[in-house]
């Protein structure tokens, strides 16, 4: 197994702490008085975190190009790929649809519908993250495809950024004019609302070696630019916190199209950040090897956190919220080394896991 980038490695932890740290945050955000500053506060940071899921996306894509650098063959790649995410899939997706049944959610007749199988193992709509694992699959599939257009474009970053955000333009006002007369709702959670994310991710990854001295040449634009980008989503962000008791009126197509750019400008970010540090070791390097593990079993911990942390103090949650999510990280990590002890992590996680 060829060696991860220790930027990777740095860049993927922190991608698993925001996602728990989303689910996390809308524990005060549900609690709290709509409207109230503490309210406001954690849904302000929620809103800083939503370059978490773009983010696992752009560094699935990166890996899968850096690897395409080696060359690229198709079958050997679709045959790894449904081993390690397909199986995944399906298998999680049956587990929390068994959790659904406990749960009371759905009943004889919801599996009798064929159309709740289309949501469950093509949507992944079983739970509220399964989402990623279908976004993920269907860039997989296209990869082959990916992999020739960035060969064709060269590495000319211009030329990248404006082949991941034109299509994304495009298929935002073809959604807006055309898609949203169908009966479909679930266009957000498909591979085309997350292309600037694979595509770009994609392309950084096969030219990363050129790109590298293109980050730290050009890191203070880019560091502005992320600042700039910050800023909007920051402004947009609250717009939509006081959307919550009164009406506010803005534009989503500048909305949407900044958040993309905001997600992309963090991993930029990111990338030149850790360019070049030493190796990582310790709680950073275990977290991040067991990620996919923790983003598979954390809403299980924040479904118990649910049930019996409620309070309508801010104070309260300003303890809550770091003590919660270390808790859930800790234990989802827990599990699943629990799980590769059992030698199961082969079937649940597409991998074979080794001991550190």
């Amino acid at each position: 197994m060829p060696k991860i980038l220790t930027e990777v490695t740095r860049i993927r932890f922190l991608a698993i702490v925001a996602v728990v740290a989303i689910h996390i945050l809308n524990l005060p955000v549900s609690n709290l008085q709509v409207g109230s500053l503490w309210q406001g506060f954690f849904f302000m940071l929620r809103g800083v975190l939503i370059f978490a899921v773009p983010l696992f996306l752009y560094l699935s894509l990166f890996l899968v190009g850096k690897s395409a650098q080696k060359g690229f063959e198709a079958k050997t790649f679709y045959k790894k790929k449904a081993f390690r995410v397909l199986m995944p899939f399906i298998i999680w997706t049956g587990l929390y649809l068994g959790l659904d049944v406990l749960l009371g959610k759905y009943g004889v007749s919801d599996f009798l519908n064929l159309s709740n199988y289309l949501k469950w193992f093509l949507l992944g709509k079983a739970w509220e993250h399964l989402y990623f694992l279908p976004i993920l699959i269907e860039f997989l599939l296209l990869a082959p495809l990916m992999v020739k257009l960035v060969q064709k474009i060269g590495d000319n970053i211009l030329v990248g950024f404006l082949f991941a955000f034109v299509p994304q333009v495009l298929f935002f006002y073809t959604n807006r004019y055309f898609y949203h007369n169908f009966e479909f709702k679930y266009l957000m959670t498909t591979c085309f609302w997350h292309w600037y994310a694979g595509f770009f991710g994609l392309w950084c990854g096969y030219y990363y070696e050129s790109l590298k001295e293109k980050l730290i040449k050009y890191a203070k634009p880019i560091l502005g630019l992320f600042m700039l980008s910050l800023g909007g989503h920051l402004f947009y962000t609250k717009k939509l916190w006081v959307s919550l008791w009164e009406a506010q009126s803005f534009s989503t197509f500048i909305y949407t199209l900044n958040i993309n750019l905001y997600a992309m400008l963090v991993a930029l970010t990111l990338l030149i950040f850790f360019i070049g540090r030493g190796e990582v070791r310790g709680k950073v390097a275990l977290v991040s090897h067991y990620s996919f593990g923790i983003y598979l079993i954390h809403p299980v911990m924040t479904l118990f956190i649910r049930q019996f942390v409620q309070t309508s103090s801010g104070v309260l949650w300003l303890i809550l919220v770091p003590f919660c999510l270390v808790l859930t990280v800790v234990i989802s990590l827990f599990a699943t080394y629990l799980v590769e002890r059992c030698h199961l992590n082969g079937i649940l996680f597409g991998e074979k896991i080794k001991k550190r």
